[in-house]
């Protein structure tokens, strides 16, 4: 239903379907999307390769400053404080993700951006889905006075596949615990 082989080649959304209890016990199947950044560097690699780059800009500061400029030395510092910054900031949002589960009792939204985890939980009923109106926005989800938006980390034609699987589940869900 919600997974199929074109959406796992484009985009690179996976959802699962687990027996295990996500929002409460349950003896129901749960439906999980995960959405996760597309970091090419874990950040231990980062590491590695922002280190050979600070040995190499050492070794050219070593150089000028035997020759005679010892001011390149200063501008190398510089420099390596760019290169921690910019680590700095990889390494906290490589790990960024999204998830929604939804389970017999509710739909579970769970965000981790910058280390801080966000959830939140829906219930089932009256819950709406708005998919993505333009380039930048995100899919909605509204319901019980409380609403958040997911889909940060796919494209907008992945946004519109996700809003129409989240509504189908939405849909079939309900039948399902009643049943």
């Amino acid at each position: 239903m919600c997974c199929t082989r074109r959406m796992h080649r484009v985009v690179a959304i996976r959802c699962l379907h687990t027996s295990s209890p996500v929002i409460g016990p349950n003896t129901m199947q749960t439906t999980e999307w995960v959405f996760k950044r597309n970091c090419a560097m874990s950040p231990k690699q980062m590491a590695w390769a922002l280190g050979v780059l600070a040995l190499v800009s050492a070794t050219v500061a070593v150089g000028f400053w035997w020759v005679g400029a010892p001011w390149v030395v200063f501008f190398t510092a510089l420099e390596w404080l760019a290169l921690v910054v910019a680590a700095y900031y990889y390494s906290r949002h490589a790990g960024d993700q999204e998830r929604v589960v939804i389970g017999p009792n509710g739909v579970l939204v769970e965000q981790e951006i910058g280390g801080r985890v966000a959830r939140l939980t829906f219930g089932l009923w009256g819950l709406q889905v708005q998919p993505p109106s333009d380039k930048q926005a995100l899919v909605s989800i509204e319901g019980q006075g409380q609403s958040t938006t997911v889909g940060r980390h796919i494209r907008l034609e992945a946004r519109r596949q996700f809003a129409a699987q989240l509504r189908q589940a939405l849909r079939v869900m309900p039948m399902a615990s009643a049943g």
